[in-house]
């Protein structure tokens, strides 16, 4: 993905150029196997450098997801407990510090170096709460918890806003870009600061509020909250873990939620109209008389073929 034509233009760029969006969201996540297992083959004398071997497809996978919720990515680490170990901190930060600089000097890849380095601040946040702070499930809880107003996830908020403050390279497109957009939102105020990564990295838009699932963020989420019809989840298990600070804007939810819901027709999603008003309570229908039939014809009965020109309807004067 790094080869240029005679325009200087990569992959990315003529796939970005002729909209296809797919083939984009593809090259910009795109990340050799090979440079990270790289450093799992110890080549200096300092053994601090040497990433070990069963962490490297781990490390690989988190650097090629495309969903970047910190809850999705630390939920792949509970499976996989070692690539986030603390005996690990300082193997796991020099790699991925090595292979931001790869790919924005070499790769010429500002997407991939600032995901790694997203990956990177998620990762010194956990071990901010280890074990004190309950490790990768404290953590977890942390990102979920939502503000008491509206249940907007504001550590999630912050997490990405600082991600993009401590980028090295400030002289980087992708943040100057990324700063521009969000400087004028006030967090909560407007979309999240993960919709707009999300939407660099995969190149489309992809509105991570709507039908996406609220604890890990994966799109299409089926399932939704009994109580309020607002939030959708993946399954029953993202809904629990949800639930602690779901709870306390539910029923606020569930009493703003609008009367008439979307219905889907032809892959299409339609609102039915609203109820057209009736007449007030005290309307009284007034009598109308009934039509009388004027023959003009001296009292013969027309034929059936002048019944429109010779018969008129009329009403009686009022």
């Amino acid at each position: 993905p790094d080869k240029r034509n005679r325009l200087g233009k990569n992959s990315a760029n003529m796939a970005a150029f002729i909209g296809s969006k797919e083939c984009l969201r593809i090259i910009n996540n795109f990340l050799p196997l090979s440079d990270v297992m790289y450093y799992t083959v110890s080549r200096s004398l300092d053994e601090k450098d040497f990433l070990p071997a069963e962490l490297g497809p781990h490390l690989h996978y988190l650097c090629c997801m495309n969903n970047l919720n910190p809850v999705k990515l630390l939920l792949y680490c509970k499976e996989n407990p070692a690539v986030i170990d603390p005996a690990n901190k300082l193997q796991v930060n020099r790699v991925l510090d090595r292979l931001i600089d790869h790919q924005f000097k070499t790769a010429v890849n500002e997407v991939m170096a600032f995901k790694i380095h997203y990956i990177m601040s998620l990762f010194e946040e956990v071990y901010k709460r280890t074990p004190d702070g309950g490790g990768i499930d404290g953590s977890i809880k942390h990102f979920l918890l939502g503000r008491k107003v509206d249940g907007f996830p504001i550590n999630i908020e912050q997490l990405v806003r600082k991600a993009i403050r401590t980028f090295k390279f400030v002289n980087s497109n992708l943040v100057a870009q990324l700063v521009r957009t969000l400087a004028p939102i006030t967090p909560g105020a407007g979309k999240p600061a993960l919709y707009f990564v999300m939407t660099t990295l995969n190149g489309r838009h992809v509105d991570v509020d709507e039908f996406a699932c609220r604890t890990c963020g994966e799109m299409g989420a089926e399932k939704r909250c009994s109580a309020c019809k607002q939030v959708f989840y993946c399954n029953a298990l993202c809904q629990k873990m949800h639930w602690f600070t779901h709870k306390k804007v539910c029923e606020g939810l569930s009493k703003r939620r609008p009367k008439f819901q979307p219905v889907e027709e032809d892959g299409m999603t339609i609102a039915p109209p609203p109820p057209v008003p009736g007449p007030p309570a005290d309307f009284i229908k007034p009598e109308v008389p009934p039509p009388v039939i004027k023959q003009e014809n001296n009292g013969e009965i027309p034929d059936e073929g002048l019944l429109d020109s010779n018969i008129l309807v009329t009403t009686q004067p009022t």
